[in-house]
């Protein structure tokens, strides 16, 4: 699998396997689709979603303590509908 969220080389084998026909393009692209969400699913777990609201207390390289609060930035370029 490769960093723009394509599904793996074997879709298709393992999709005809199943049932078999090959997938719709409306079918592999739902099927992408909900691979990204299951991936933000798993990054956004309850450990997370914590520091997200109450931040993180770090020593930082100047010495200073800081609480610092992590945030995902997405660029959806892939998608022109958006």
């Amino acid at each position: 699998m490769n960093s723009n969220s394509q599904l793996p080389d074997d879709f298709q084998d393992t999709y005809i396997s199943f049932f078999d026909d090959a997938s719709s393009d409306e079918v592999y692209t739902h099927c992408k689709r909900e691979l990204v969400q299951a991936i933000w699913k798993l990054l956004l777990d309850e450990k997370f979603m914590h520091a997200y609201k109450y931040g993180i207390v770090v020593r930082c390289g100047d010495g200073i303590t800081r609480r610092v609060f992590p945030r995902f930035f997405t660029y959806s370029a892939d998608y022109p509908e958006k």
